[in-house]
């Protein structure tokens, strides 16, 4: 993977340009959604604290099954690698007893085929999954509920626990919850300025490519943010800026952009600050400017907001940002500064686990150029440096050992 073999960087801004301190992010979320349950849903033994048992249970793309009051841990073929109920693990034998002795679950067959409808009927759904930091902490917060559950003596109904817990997830984000309130009165305390590195970066991109932001953010939340982490001026580092993107569909549907002031319009020109839109009329005007068919690539955190999508579009590539692959050790090095809350001792890797790929790993290995733990392992090299996907190595590295040790074991043979 080259940046310079591309005529337009696209950027996602949430969790790609925008670093969030996770460690008081997820303090907070897990504050209000407690409170929020205590006060509104009548739990009134839930903590209102993460312990570190709490913080460890917390990983993306696991699945509840609503019904029995599971979180699961699916492998690329849909089949459970490992599963709670609540916060308790269960044993093999456990989930064969509720899932078969193939160890799958039905319901999240549609899900393995068409990643696309992975949380796509929320108030319909059978299930639901953590894809990225804006509602996580809800995993633990769910779990601790079926625990309440459990320890009562009545007639053990779970469905009811995601109702309440979504309800929650909803009520955080409203623009006068206590949630935003403290957030936007303390801004500092739960986002990073963005590093002197990656403003540079961004200028030399814009100099060579097109640079485009697109984020699903709405306006009202997105100017306080963008200004506190890219600075004042921030539009100026960028040719074109579309907010309120509506992603997913913004790549595979046909919603007409508009302007600022919600006025829709016909794009003209890919120069300017837009809102919704779809990707093939950006693709077609931004074609027309350069004068060929644009090559593009498009960076953010959301496995299939930011990923599978764009994989649907022939005229799109993407890089995965996945901050747990620093975190967890293995692929790359360095610390994390907030890895105990994104590293899971008990659910595993979040890519790969007891020999088989998640289902997110398989997303990731199978429709992005490459993944990696943030925007500075792109910004600290030269556009024309050639990443290489640590998947490639690691099979590469993993068929070498194979290699050796079948030889070691003909020699032996051969002796």
């Amino acid at each position: 993977f080259k940046l310079s073999n591309y005529d337009a960087v696209c950027l996602d801004f949430d969790n790609t340009l925008a670093q969030y301190n996770l460690s008081s992010l997820f303090q907070l979320h897990y504050k209000h959604l407690s409170r929020y349950l205590i006060q509104k849903k009548g739990y009134k033994n839930l903590p209102d604290v993460m312990n570190k048992d709490d913080i460890d249970f917390i990983r993306k793309g696991l699945f509840l099954d609503f019904d029995r009051g599971n979180i699961l841990n699916l492998s690329a073929k849909g089949t459970i690698i490992s599963a709670s109920h609540g916060t308790k693990k269960l044993d093999k034998n456990a989930i064969i007893d509720s899932y078969g002795s193939e160890m799958r679950w039905p319901t999240v067959d549609s899900i393995i085929k068409d990643k696309l409808e992975i949380n796509s009927h929320i108030p319909t759904a059978e299930t639901y999954s953590f894809l990225d930091f804006t509602d996580i902490t809800a995993v633990v917060v769910y779990a601790k509920i079926v625990d309440l559950i459990e320890e009562e003596n009545t007639a053990k109904n779970y469905r009811p626990a995601w109702d309440h817990v979504i309800d929650a997830v909803i009520d955080m984000y409203r623009l006068d919850s206590e949630f935003s309130k403290t957030f936007d009165a303390n801004v500092a305390k739960y986002l990073y300025q963005c590093k002197t590195e990656i403003i540079d970066w961004l200028c030399r991109l814009k100099e060579n490519h097109k640079l485009i932001l697109i984020t699903s953010a709405c306006p009202s939340t997105f100017n306080n943010v963008v200004k506190h982490c890219l600075g004042s001026f921030w539009q100026f580092l960028f040719h074109t800026v579309i907010d309120q993107a509506g992603k997913p569909n913004f790549f595979i549907g046909k919603t007409p952009f508009k302007n600022r002031a919600n006025e829709e319009i016909t794009m003209e020109t890919i120069t300017g600050h837009y809102r919704n839109g779809n990707w093939q009329t950006l693709y077609n005007v931004l074609s027309k400017e350069i004068g060929r068919p644009a090559k593009c690539v498009y960076v953010g955190d959301h496995i299939v907001h930011d990923v599978y999508a764009p994989s649907l579009v022939q005229s799109l590539d993407s890089v995965f940002i996945l901050e747990e692959i620093q975190a967890e050790g293995v692929f790359f090095s360095g610390e994390h500064p907030h890895s105990q809350y994104i590293r899971s001792k008990f659910w595993g890797s979040c890519f790969r686990q007891d020999g088989m790929t998640t289902l997110l790993g398989d997303i990731v290995m199978k429709h992005s150029k490459l993944c990696i733990p943030s925007l500075m392992d792109l910004a600290s090299k030269p556009a024309d440096f050639c990443h290489k996907p640590f998947w490639v190595s690691q099979l590469f590295n993993n068929t070498i050992k194979n290699n050796n040790k079948n030889n070691n074991n003909n020699k032996k043979l051969l002796v």
